[in-house]
């Protein structure tokens, strides 16, 4: 979800659409808003301005990207195609098409329309490009489409957008094709340029976890402890390090510096770790205080995780319903809207979870699990 905020900044960074002059105040208004952030309130301005002018094609751009705020993909989608079919070459209309493919799990034609963006360069290569770029990459990697990420990432790597981070990605590529050999050099150069930076181990790590090579992974955090640091960020890193080796209690002892500092995510892992050593009541008690601090739809996300793994499915469902109804645009909402079906699956409610994996649905229509949760629902009503 990182990059839907770089989409919408960016393109209020760059300026390129039309002057409020062309447009009503309620379009003017509606600008302000999404640049400020404020996406729920800047929507139905824009829609209302839609009605009251004949709108161009780079006022439907402005919209498609409010709607990318708004994690509202298919309209996006409609908006971005609208432009589009209004003027074919428009490179921010192509990104945002690709943009809402992408998120939406529709990722051939997340390429085809990053493809498109990129035709429409006719100088030299900037920022928006190397994003398109690697959105590009991410979605070849997804599809298997190995080889072209390697070139988008190499490309990347050329242009010196973000080095150590495409050498993680081409070496994660190469993990993914059982090629350990390529991915250890791609990861070495990295290390040679941030070796004293716990979060690029903990990238390389991760990497290594996602294609099946924990104990491969493992060394490199065993190599993350030994960064030093006594700053409440490096207890934190530690702090995690530990609970990802398994080692709670030594995970506990490091956090007990940012938990006194206030760091939310300290709080987090505390959790994690009383759960993780089987004392739930602990982590029940860290969740609420934490959350009635600090509220954070994504811990309470993973409170509800929590209550659901101890079998108290109807807490758990109100604690999610609760993150849904208050935060609808925060950036865990597609986790969560999916685990209010889980949990309604779990209570027993067959025909609410069919409804509401319906409504993901078509904000997801890319999710390859849907349908088969769908027949399952359908065999349980009857």
């Amino acid at each position: 979800m990182r990059k839907i905020t770089l989409a919408v900044a960016a393109l209020a960074a760059m300026a390129v659409l039309s002057g409020c002059s062309k447009k009503d105040e309620k379009y003017s208004e509606a600008k302000r808003l999404m640049n400020a952030g404020s996406y729920s309130q800047a929507q139905p301005l824009y829609e209302e301005a839609a009605a009251n002018h004949n709108a161009d094609a780079e006022f439907y751009v402005d919209m498609g990207y409010n709607c990318l705020g708004l994690q509202k993909y298919v309209t996006a989608e409609e908006c971005f195609n609208h432009a589009i079919s209004m003027e074919k070459e428009l490179e921010e209309a192509y990104r945002g098409l690709g943009i809402s493919c992408y998120e939406q799990g529709k990722l051939s034609d997340a390429i085809t329309a990053f493809n498109k963006a990129i035709e429409q360069v006719n100088s030299q290569v900037q920022a928006l490009e190397y994003d398109i770029l690697e959105y590009r990459g991410d979605c070849e990697a997804r599809l298997m489409k190995y080889d072209e990420a390697i070139k988008t990432y190499d490309a990347l790597i050329e242009l010196g957008v973000h080095r150590e981070d495409q050498y993680i990605n081409k070496g994660r590529i190469y993990l993914a094709m059982n090629n350990t050999d390529e991915a250890t050099e791609c990861f070495n150069k990295v290390i040679e340029k941030k070796g004293n930076d716990v979060e690029m181990y903990f990238a390389i790590y991760q990497s290594y976890v996602e294609n099946g090579f924990t104990d491969e992974g493992v060394k490199y955090l065993s190599k993350a402890l030994e960064v030093k640091g006594d700053s409440a960020e490096a207890h934190l890193y530690r702090g995690k390090i530990y609970y990802l080796m398994g080692n709670n209690s030594a995970a506990l002892t490091e956090l007990q510096y940012p938990m006194e500092e206030g760091i939310h995510e300290a709080a987090l892992y505390e959790a994690f770790c009383y759960e993780a050593m089987g004392d739930t009541d602990k982590a029940e008690v860290i969740y609420k205080e934490e959350l009635t601090k600090n509220y954070d739809p994504e811990m309470a996300n993973y409170f509800a995780l929590c209550l659901s793994r101890k079998g108290d499915y109807n807490t758990a469902w109100n604690v999610v319903h609760k993150a849904i109804s208050d935060y609808p645009d925060c950036v865990c909402i597609r986790d969560l809207l999916w685990n209010e079906v889980v949990l309604y699956e779990k209570m027993g409610y067959y025909p609410s979870a069919y409804t509401h994996l319906l409504e993901y649905q078509s904000k997801y229509p890319g999710d390859s699990l849907v349908q088969q949760e769908l027949e399952f629902l359908l065999m349980k009503i009857g």
